[in-house]
């Protein structure tokens, strides 16, 4: 009887992949990983439209039973222009598949096809979320400080505080990806130290605050951490015996490269993953294998962006107490 179901032996694939001189690692699943990695799959606008539409309902839907209605408005907006920014940024840098979408409960995100690996153009790119917001934030606190509506005041505090918020250094935040990109990239136990403090920072913050949304992001952040140092100890294994001398980016990835990092991951990881989480992977490894830091001087930039980014959400903070304030106290009669 002809099983149609059962899978060719090892011996017979690999006779067949020399017979086309094909490398005996070259198997299908192999071969369709390599080109994956070389010509990343777009998806059509209209699937990326559908997937921002359908998240954007289940995120209201969801949202209206956390918020009130202008609440759950407002938020929808600070969110659209916070991730508009890495979404017109990545675009602008060449990143393909470029995806929006909403995450219920927690905000949204903004996806890609990394073609690109300078690490500061990913800086800029993290940077591009919450610098928008905050200017935007400061000229509505200035507004409210000058007499505008109190709506002003709400909203500036909204943009200050979500994009603040994402300012901390802690991945998979934007403010942790800018120290990564610009510091902790360069030495994987920096990279480990400062994966770990700040993941300790976040579940002692939500113990004394009692906030299971930040005990939520340490948990993130340990997993983070402990996959960062699996993928950081193959990347040490493939440079040290040359497995990756001429690889550049990912378009330069072969099918020897991608067969033995596959075998790297199964061992290091023991659940087995799907092609396209595998692919995810190999990406990440490329990477970590050629992170190509700032320069010393675009660091120095890079940071005092972000440091005065910080600055200006406090002075924007500022700005709203003193409106409350002046609302609260009133003035005395001359």
């Amino acid at each position: 009887m002809l099983d149609l179901h059962s899978e060719p032996s090892r011996e017979t694939v690999t006779r067949g992949l020399r017979e086309r001189g094909l490398p005996d690692d070259a198997t299908p699943e192999t071969m369709a990983m390599v080109d994956e990695l070389r010509n990343p799959p777009a998806q059509p606008l209209v699937k990326r439209l559908g997937l921002l539409v359908v998240s954007l309902l289940l995120f209201i839907s969801l949202g209206l039973l956390q918020w009130t209605v202008g609440d759950l408005f407002l938020l929808v907006i600070v969110i659209a222009v916070h991730e508009s920014g890495h979404y017109l940024l990545m675009r602008a840098f060449g990143y393909r598949d470029v995806r929006m979408y909403f995450v219920p409960l927690f905000g949204a995100a903004v996806t890609a096809s990394d073609s690109s690996p300078l690490g500061h153009q990913r800086a800029l790119v993290a940077l591009a979320g919450p610098v928008p917001g905050i200017l935007l934030g400061v000229v509505l606190a200035f507004a409210s400080l000058a007499g505008g509506s109190p709506m002003l005041a709400r909203a500036a505090g909204m943009f200050l505080l979500l994009n603040a918020f994402n300012l901390l250094p802690v991945l998979p935040l934007d403010g942790g990806h800018v120290l990564y990109e610009t510091l902790f990239c360069r030495n994987r136990w920096l990279e480990a130290v400062f994966q770990g403090i700040a993941a300790a920072g976040l579940i002692v913050l939500a113990f004394y605050a009692s906030d299971w949304w930040l005990g939520v992001l340490g948990w993130l952040a340990l997993v983070s951490m402990r996959v960062s140092f699996r993928l950081n100890g193959i990347v040490q294994r493939l440079c040290q015996d040359g497995a990756a001398a001429q690889l550049c980016s990912a378009s330069d990835a072969t099918v020897e490269f991608v067969s033995r990092v596959s075998i790297e991951v199964e061992s290091a990881f023991p659940r087995p993953l799907s092609r396209a989480a595998m692919v995810n992977v190999l990406r990440s490894v490329i990477q970590k294998l050629r992170p190509q830091p700032p320069s010393a001087s675009a660091t120095v930039l890079l940071l005092g962006a972000y440091g005065v980014s910080i600055l200006l959400a406090f002075v924007g903070a500022m700005l709203i107490v003193a409106r409350y304030a002046r609302d609260v106290v009133p003035p005395t009669a001359g």
